[in-house]
């Protein structure tokens, strides 16, 4: 039996891949900084240390992800036993290779709902795909083995390992500037990384609204296959109507005239995206309309997706706690205009993500925060260092407080002290961030 060792395994594409070869049947370790022996996160047994294993010394193949460094414990053992020590992207190749049908899903945004999404209607049409995916859907696995000859994978651009992947088919979300930082800090290297990748696809499924794709594909000769709102995509969304509680999306396909419907729980213009674009999907690979329209309505979302975790109450007033991945600018305004869509009483608390985001996205950050009636401004998460090692928030906080001096900055400790002293009323608490401000929106309705 084959031994694959995860450096990370508690990330969530290394998790999603680890649980792909358990049930494949492979033996699986891994060490993960982040582990605590109190939880299991793998329905099997599997041995997880927190800091450097022995099972780095004996295992077939060791499995790393961008943010492990060449200097990790595990990595150096293994080397020094001549073991394989591959990147996570090499690992779904060999997913690749063992399907017919490899569809990548890409982009800058919006990628792990897509994914999520088009797993749900290949599972519910009992297309048994296998799935990889970057987040937790909440009706599905945020993985699984299938036995059919679909994969469907969230593939990442961000740090250009998916030049390590092939896919036969790929769907692009969006594409603008963010982890420039992985690229030379150079947005053309990132293009050309894209561009790559997507002159191996025999199909892309394109978001052809959005300008970034619209120039990257310019010179693509393949099959494109459109979605969005203009009338010359394949694929229009005609109209959004959105309910408290729901939102109905009526889209048409251009080839042959035909108008669609999808009553959805979902929110969100982008969202609106998310399903449409999957939608294509499935329609190619000619999965039954009416069973993806069924399926589409009993989608709930990927966690922290605007995801709802309870109510609270707070100086005898209600308050719904939201959880929400929103990091990016562009996201963050995805964010502020769909719960304002749906609820006028707010308060926004934000958890700005990496120093160098920040920094080459100042004014946009600027921007969209500036905008937001109620917010609480918490210090930068920076991943792999200490919150006090690089901190633009303030910076920040400076910039937003001369246009609106009603925003509160404080430290992600503070959080719920100062968020209890804001709360005069029954409202709705939105916490977007991608760091350990999870922990905060999560302990508030525990």
């Amino acid at each position: 039996m084959d031994h694959y060792h995860f450096v990370g395994i508690l990330g969530y594409g290394m998790k999603a891949l680890a649980s792909i070869y358990l049930e494949k049947g492979v033996t699986v370790t891994g060490t993960d900084a982040s582990y605590d022996d109190k939880n299991q996160p793998f329905k099997q047994h599997t041995l997880i240390m927190k800091d450097a294993s022995d099972s780095a010394t004996h295992c077939d193949i060791l499995i790393y992800s961008t943010a492990i460094k060449s200097d990790h414990p595990d990595i150096i053992n293994a080397k020094k036993n001549n073991i394989q020590c591959i990147h996570r992207s090499e690992l779904i190749q060999k997913l690749f290779d063992e399907h017919q049908y490899n569809i990548a899903v890409t982009g800058t945004h919006g990628k792990t709902t897509t994914s999520a999404i088009m797993a749900y209607i290949f599972k519910f049409a009992g297309l048994n795909p296998t799935f990889v995916i970057g987040g937790e859907p909440e009706e599905i696995n945020q993985s699984e083995f299938g036995d059919s000859k679909y994969l469907i994978v969230e593939s990442d651009e961000s740090d250009g390992s998916c030049l390590n992947t092939f896919p036969s088919h790929i769907l692009i979300t969006n594409f603008e500037s963010d982890h420039l930082e992985m690229h030379d800090n150079d947005f053309n290297v990132l293009k050309s990384t894209l561009l790559t990748f997507s002159q191996r696809a025999q199909v892309i499924f394109a978001h052809y609204d959005d300008i970034g794709v619209q120039t990257l594909l310019q010179n693509i000769s393949g099959q494109i296959v459109t979605y969005g709102f203009d009338p010359k995509n394949d694929y229009q969304i005609v109209d959004i109507q959105s309910h408290h509680d729901s939102m109905s999306i009526y889209f048409k396909q251009k080839q042959h005239q035909i108008d669609y419907v999808i009553h959805t729980p979902l929110h969100g213009k982008h969202n609106a995206l998310n399903l449409v674009g999957a939608f294509s999907v499935g329609a190619y690979f000619n999965i039954d309309i009416n069973v993806m329209i069924e399926s589409l309505s009993k989608f709930n979302g990927v966690k922290r997706r605007l995801q709802t975790l309870g109510d609270t109450q707070i100086n005898h007033h209600l308050v719904t706690v939201i959880d929400d991945y929103a990091h990016h600018p562009t996201e963050i305004q995805a964010t502020i205009d769909t719960m304002m869509s749906r609820d006028d009483d707010l308060i926004f608390i934000c958890q700005p993500h990496r120093a160098a985001r920040v920094q080459n996205y100042f004014d946009d950050y600027v921007r969209v925060l500036q905008s937001i009636p109620r917010l609480i401004l918490l210090d930068t998460y920076e991943p792999g260092l200490h919150q006090d090692a690089i901190n633009p928030s303030k910076k920040l906080f400076d910039s937003l407080v001369k246009k609106n001096n009603t925003i509160i900055y404080c430290s992600l400790n503070e959080c719920i002290g100062v968020l209890e002293s804001c709360i005069d009323k029954p409202l709705t608490a939105v916490f977007m961030g991608a760091g350990d401000i999870t922990k905060i929106a999560h302990r508030m309705v525990k």
